[in-house]
């Protein structure tokens, strides 16, 4: 990832990045970040774009891999539209799980903590 814009730099470091990346989605500010040296997406929060704190972990171990999840809550669509909020939160569990299977890093991802948060 690019040191300045996820915040792995200093405040007042003036060096140059070594390393860039593209923005791939967004949710209200927050962004997934595709690092352009080893294709890894990576969750941005540029409210803590300071001392460190920009960097909120990987989402997903690469694009192909996260379009798969993103499809799994789309495929979900219509359970995740019920009225029933039990209904909702089994879904979101099942999802979860079927997340888990394909990508190991959802347990750690704040990104997709929060979506799933949103959907129940």
């Amino acid at each position: 990832m690019p040191t300045r814009s996820t915040g792995n730099a200093p405040p007042d470091d003036d060096s140059p990045p070594t390393n860039f990346c593209f923005t791939v989605a967004l949710w209200g500010d927050q962004r997934l970040m595709l690092g352009a040296a080893d294709g890894g997406i990576t969750h941005y929060d540029p409210n803590g774009w300071d001392h460190g704190a920009g960097w909120k972990g990987l989402a997903a171990d690469s694009l192909p891999v996260l379009a798969v999840l993103l499809g799994l809550i789309a495929e979900s669509g219509d359970d995740l539209e019920s009225d029933d909020d039990a209904v909702r939160a089994a879904v979101v569990a099942e999802l979860r799980e079927r997340m888990i299977g394909l990508e190991p890093y959802v347990d750690d991802s704040a990104f997709r903590d929060e979506i799933l948060a949103c959907l129940v």
